[in-house]
């Protein structure tokens, strides 16, 4: 049996968070977001950071590998600058950051499971060296596959 990526970050697109119903991944990546995109969540578990595989020997029964994903769920919420300050913006942010916890709990497969989740709000430049920055909600998802 192979490793189940797609069928996990087919999971983690699916989730319900705070009304961002678009969401780009693998080959709908887009080189950049324009504000009419937005909000837009972008998930990768490709170059953001590593996985890494650990083997182990049941006997006679041969090799349990287990996966560890680090996945990254970006969601982009609105242009940075677009308010008057800190109290227009925070009150959204906190939402969604309750929502995508509230989501994450609905994560769970048969041979795998969500062992971590870091949410943190920013401001991000995106593309890098663009000028282009946005308030999100960046969120980290560690992710244990059992491969038999």
């Amino acid at each position: 049996m192979g490793s189940q990526i797609d069928a996990i970050l087919d999971a983690v697109e699916a989730m319900s968070v705070s009304g961002v119903t678009t969401v780009y991944r693998g080959a709908t990546l887009k080189d950049s977001v324009e504000v009419a995109d937005l909000p837009v969540r972008i998930i990768s578990a490709i170059g953001m950071m590593s996985s890494r595989t650990t083997v182990q020997t049941l006997g006679g029964s041969g090799h349990l590998m287990q996966t560890e994903w680090t996945i990254t769920d970006v969601a982009m919420l609105r242009a940075a600058g677009m308010g008057i300050g800190l109290k227009d913006v925070a009150p959204g942010l906190e939402t969604y950051m309750a929502s995508y916890h509230n989501a994450a709990r609905t994560l769970q497969g048969s041979a795998w499971a969500l062992t971590g989740l870091g949410v943190r709000a920013q401001v991000l430049e995106w593309p890098q060296a663009s000028g282009r920055y946005y308030d999100v909600v960046t969120a980290t998802l560690t992710i244990r596959e059992i491969i038999q």
